[in-house]
């Protein structure tokens, strides 16, 4: 159901509208007189006579005074109670024990949003003929009354695809000894002034209502417009995403998005396409943060060549070379240190820590002072420390 308002005030745009209300009926329903209730009753078509002022006040002398459809103890009521002190207008029609009374804008019922349209005036009006007026928003039971196209209606509220109103047209039954009926010419100020005061509040509860229509279809037009913003800035960034990455300028479109999702509502649909646009905006945002800082790097140094490697002798100051022990029974066995061919040294180990015969034919390195004696032609060394490097050759 789609309704347009009129962007003026309601209490402008009703005060037209109230002057031109009818305020008294001329249809009857059918089986009323035989009392036979609203079941098997048909409701006919209202037509609506010139307006005229009350030429007679009722009081309400009785709490909780329901408003019915129909003259009979088991017709339906309408969802409104007259408390004690209301003032209404009777119409003079009295059946059943019942009297026929009218409401300032008269009773509240209910009419399908499909048949009925509301307009720039605040006005309800009905779209084409025989039209149902009901006493609650149900269209399982018989209505209260079937009305032309163009009847005019109060709006009091929307309850889900029905509109709530007010029908100036259609009076209500109540009992008849819950009224002390007073004609115009007797009825005192007090009267009269409870009588405008009711004419007052419920015109006032009209105003508020078409208010509270035009606040929420001015909320649904700016929610659109927002949710068109969104879309444009959609579009936008797609059009940004399409270029070259050095090309793109995406920080308008988050700036947009930022400022978007501080008008649109907590929860609302267009805060979360928003939102979720935004997230994605970012995420671009950052990529291209992260070229730009990639193309800025400035290249690297050539790294220096190597220095040529320096083999280092693991052994430091060791002498290598073979253990060869010379020498027999007859004469001193001599240990010396052998490498290609030649005699290098000869070792002895005057501390007894290494028994040098035990390395003869061994690869070794030695460690200790060196001296050359005066009647030797070869150094002496006195071994230290050795480290065998390998075994005797076979």
């Amino acid at each position: 159901m789609s309704i347009v308002l009129s962007p003026r005030p309601a209490a402008l745009v009703l005060a037209a509208a109230f002057a031109a209300i009818p305020v008294s009926v001329r249809a009857q329903e059918a089986g009323e007189a035989s009392g036979t209730g609203p079941g098997p009753q048909e409701p006919v078509v209202v037509e609506a006579a010139a307006p005229k002022a009350p030429e007679a006040y009722g009081r309400v002398e009785r709490a909780d005074t329901e408003l019915r459809c129909f003259p009979t103890s088991y017709s339906p009521t309408y969802d409104e109670k007259l408390g004690e002190g209301d003032v209404v207008v009777p119409t003079g029609e009295e059946r059943n024990g019942y009297r026929a009374v009218r409401l300032p804008l008269g009773v509240r019922g209910f009419v399908h949003g499909r048949f009925a349209k509301l307009g720039e005036d605040g006005m309800v009006r009905t779209e084409g003929a025989r039209v149902a007026f009901r006493y609650r928003p149900t269209s399982a039971e018989a209505p209260v009354r079937l009305v032309d196209e163009g009847t005019a209606f109060v709006l009091v509220g929307i309850e889900g695809d029905w509109f709530e109103v007010r029908f100036p047209e259609q009076h209500a039954w109540v009992a008849s000894d819950a009224v002390v009926v007073f004609p115009a010419a007797e009825a005192v100020p007090t009267l009269i002034a409870a009588w405008d005061g009711a004419v007052s509040r419920q015109k006032s509860e009209a105003e508020a209502a078409l208010a509270a229509r035009q606040a929420e279809q001015a909320e649904a037009a700016r929610l659109e417009a927002l949710d068109a913003e969104v879309r444009a800035l959609s579009a936008r960034f797609r059009s940004e995403y399409a270029k070259p990455e050095a090309d793109q300028d995406v920080a308008p479109v988050r700036d947009a998005c930022v400022a978007l999702i501080g008008q649109a509502p907590e929860g609302s649909k267009v805060r979360t396409d928003a939102e979720r646009l935004l997230a994605e905006v970012e995420r671009q945002a950052q990529a291209i943060a992260m070229l730009q800082i990639v193309e800025a790097e400035p290249p690297k140094p050539e790294a220096d060549p190597l220095p040529p490697r320096v083999e280092v002798d693991p052994l430091g100051e060791f002498v290598t070379g073979w253990v060869r022990v010379r020498g027999g029974v007859f004469t001193p066995r001599v240990a010396q240190l052998e490498k290609g061919g030649q005699v290098l040294l000869e070792i002895e180990c005057t501390t007894g820590r290494y028994d040098l015969s035990l390395f003869d034919g061994m690869e070794v390195g030695v460690r200790g002072p060196a001296n050359r004696p005066a009647s030797d032609s070869l150094r002496r060394l006195d071994v230290q420390r050795l480290e065998v490097l390998s075994l005797p050759r076979r």
